[in-house]
């Protein structure tokens, strides 16, 4: 989990971050991928599989990493593949990171398997595929990797044991299984991420730190989150929201269930207007990587916004995403000149949004040309992911039972378009110059 231990009252301070227990496991690592054996021509491919539980922080060290050693490989790619593998599309966004051109949306997957091979040859490139979930997506995906002696690498994220091990089967592999934060990490990262810094935090009271980490159970993920809800509450009411805490957890529960109560207290403490953006995010495919800009238009458009005389809508809804970051809703994802470019959110979190949408009927999430069910005829946001052969069916889709619907993200294959005041047309297939 990336950590952003800005002081809350002034949320655009991406410079004040902090990784905190990464250094280890990030130094490990960055040893391996680049431990020489020698002459670097006589180096075979190499594969690390960083295997744990979600909410561990696999993706964040990938990406540390992968930024670390920038500069060590080229060509470079970062993707992520999700609990719905489709290899061909992931095969094609690999393509778009290694800068080839639009015609690959074109190529059938051999093709795509073969255009790699051809770019990758007698590289020394390093590829991380983030968030495999089953080992046939990885079957099919290794095979656009060239086994060369050039040094080069590929780096993979899992939840499940038997899929990191078979990522690493073939190569030179390598499993990295991910821990907890110790019981040091784990307060420092708390009092971080309430206060900005260690130091500031040494008056915060034993007994609630104590039981609060103790539920946590070093999973960054939770302790961010609640961290973040005691940050937006005055000291007068920790011992409530610690109470809280405490007594949601009586029996015994796995990890998941327990990372999904923390997740949804932290929601419930939320306003209603960032309620209403978050909800709103839960439309984005999983794993996808959000541009800001565009996710701001489509809050003003869709009316989240309040708008006032002294401000443009758009400022405000940037302080909306950047409330959400520093809630530790969204996490921050891509930079650029000390401002966040792009935001992903995590699975376990896009789940909970998920769920709330639904109990609200606020959107809907199709995958493919699915007919919408009777219950779901009021909803008026839809996200719709699909391949690009099936742009016929789709239109249909929002011809028929989507035809009450106002606004719609249509995702094919990697690419992303927002629709809103959906007028139909008789056209044979959604814009293609809007994909």
């Amino acid at each position: 989990m990336k950590i952003w231990s800005a002081v809350l009252e002034g949320p655009r301070n991406p410079d004040q971050k902090e990784l905190v227990g990464i250094k280890e496991p990030r130094n490990e690592l960055i040893k391996w991928l680049s431990d020489k054996d020698g002459d670097v021509s006589k180096q075979k491919l190499k594969i690390i599989s960083i295997v744990g539980f979600g909410g561990l922080g696999k993706t964040t060290l990938a990406k540390v990493v992968y930024d670390k050693l920038h500069n060590q490989f080229h060509p470079r790619a970062f993707v992520s593949v999700g609990r719905n593998p489709d290899a061909k599309s992931v095969l094609k966004e690999i393509l778009r990171e290694l800068g080839y051109d639009s015609s690959a949306t074109s190529l059938n997957e051999k093709h795509l398997i073969d255009e790699l091979h051809k770019l990758l040859r007698n590289k020394r490139y390093f590829l991380v595929i983030d968030d495999i979930w089953d080992s046939s997506a990885w079957y099919v995906i290794q095979c656009a990797f060239p086994v060369n002696d050039c040094g080069a690498s590929v780096l993979t994220t899992t939840r499940i044991l038997s899929v990191a091990d078979d990522c690493c089967k073939h190569c030179r592999g390598y499993v990295y299984k991910m821990k907890p934060l110790s019981d040091q990490d784990s307060r420092k990262l708390f009092v971080n991420r309430i206060f900005g810094s260690q130091e500031a935090g040494l008056d915060v009271p034993e007994e609630i730190s104590a039981d609060i980490l103790k539920k946590c159970g070093g999973l960054p993920l939770a302790i961010i989150s609640t961290a973040s809800l005691l940050a937006h509450n005055p000291r007068s009411r920790w011992d409530s929201v610690r109470n809280s805490l405490v007594s949601m957890f009586e029996g015994d529960q796995d990890e998941l269930k327990q990372m999904e109560r923390i997740l949804d207290l932290s929601y419930r403490h939320l306003p209603h207007h960032l309620k209403t953006c978050l909800l709103d995010i839960g439309r984005y495919r999983e794993d996808y990587e959000i541009e800001k800009d565009t996710l701001l238009r489509e809050w003003v458009a869709q009316g989240f916004v309040s708008r006032t005389r002294m401000r443009d809508a758009v400022d405000v809804a940037e302080d909306y995403f950047y409330a959400l970051i520093n809630m530790s809703m969204i996490q921050p994802w891509t930079m650029e000149d000390d401002e966040v470019e792009t935001c992903r959110v995590h699975d376990i979190m896009l789940d909970l949004i998920r769920s709330k949408a639904a109990e609200e009927n606020f959107n809907l999430v199709i995958n493919g040309p699915e007919v919408v069910a009777g219950e779901h005829k009021r909803v008026r946001r839809v996200s719709i992911c699909y391949d690009g052969e099936q742009d016929g069916a789709i239109l249909a889709a929002i011809k028929g039972s989507l035809s009450h619907v106002r606004s719609v993200l249509l995702f094919r294959g990697v690419t992303c378009a927002f629709f809103f005041g959906i007028e139909v047309c008789p056209s044979s297939s959604p814009p293609s110059c809007c994909m």
